[in-house]
């Protein structure tokens, strides 16, 4: 591992950052250098630009093009010291598309479709408390807060903690096995 990998790797850890964030914005220095058989520190502006030209006519995602967008402004930022290098690096136009929603009948099914009253509960706290799944598993029965009608997610994404509503059909449910 080069000197300079360590310490972009050590910057990125320094301002707190996620071990998948990290190994993304690495993978994406990893592959403009390997696409210019040189260090990121020595390619110019213009052939940025031109490897992101390229991966946008390759149809890359959003996503794809705003992880090379950071990870190469943090590199220059953070890791060379160099400001405003790549301020003239926009970043694409987010793609909207609309959510699929379900209708009342549709979220029933799905979650009377569950004999185990177990799972069923896990489907409706997911979805009427609006859950990701590291959320839910981390959730206490302390968490929920009946009186305030509310359920506190610790440790969400982003490590902070967030409420939520607690909705009244489920805190029934909850009741009956409690």
């Amino acid at each position: 591992m080069s000197q300079l990998r360590k310490r972009f790797i050590r910057d990125l850890t320094i301002r707190n950052y996620s071990p998948l964030t990290i190994r993304s914005y690495v993978s994406a220095l990893s592959q403009l250098a390997c696409r210019y058989k040189r260090c990121p520190s020595q390619i110019t502006v213009e052939e940025m630009k031109d490897y992101l030209d390229e991966m946008v006519k390759a149809k890359k995602s959003w996503s794809t093009l705003n992880i090379f967008i950071s990870s190469v402004n943090r590199f220059y930022k953070e890791t060379l010291g160099k400001e405003g290098v790549l301020d003239r690096l926009k970043r694409p136009k987010k793609q909207r598309k609309l959510p699929s929603i379900l209708s009342k009948q549709e979220v029933n099914k799905i979650i009377n479709a569950h004999k185990n009253i177990k799972h069923r509960l896990i489907l409706m706290t997911i979805y009427s408390a609006g859950l990701r799944i590291g959320e839910l598993c981390r959730l206490k029965l302390t968490d929920i807060d009946s009186a305030r009608m509310r359920i506190k997610i610790r440790d969400a994404k982003g490590h902070k903690d967030r409420e939520v509503i607690l909705s009244g059909m489920l805190l029934s449910e909850l009741k009956k096995i409690l």
